[in-house]
């Protein structure tokens, strides 16, 4: 990917957290790619930190909801084959968002593999790299949103 198209997806998922009200303080790291109970049997509470990675989920769940269209450029930037399939489900990818949410201790170490694994199975039933790039995505979203 070029670095012009990076900087203007970075530039709209700030843009998204701009606009829904957070303030980006810190950037987590991305996570890598493993099998979810595996990562999940890693995770311990994170507290403080689990409730900061709660309140980033719901809004970016509210942010899909009010405004995905922001999303939709992001995804134009990053991938425009991805942008039909976030269309087509962006109320259960915010629903899915608000799920997870509701884990007890959510561990930011599991988000990304946790999305991916939803995203291609049903009802979803993804291409692997078009659940990616959704997940990067909402990922940047969620790391801006902390």
């Amino acid at each position: 990917m070029s670095t012009l198209r990076l900087r203007n997806a970075l530039a709209w998922l700030t843009l998204i957290a701009v606009v829904f009200g957070s303030v980006p303080v810190m950037a987590a790291p991305g996570s890598p790619q493993h099998d979810v109970q595996e990562v999940a049997a890693q995770s311990s509470p994170q507290g403080v930190k689990s409730a900061a990675v709660v309140k980033a989920l719901k809004l970016v769940a509210k942010g899909i909801r009010k405004g995905n269209k922001y999303f939709v450029k992001a995804f134009e930037l990053l991938d425009s084959r991805a942008k039909g399939p976030f269309l087509k489900h962006a109320a259960k990818i915010a629903d899915v968002l608000e799920d997870i949410a509701k884990i007890p201790d959510v561990a930011y170490a599991i988000l990304g593999a946790k999305l991916f694994s939803i995203l291609t199975k049903a009802p979803f039933d993804l291409p692997g790299g078009t659940a990616n790039t959704i997940v990067q995505a909402l990922i940047g979203a969620i790391n801006l949103a902390l």
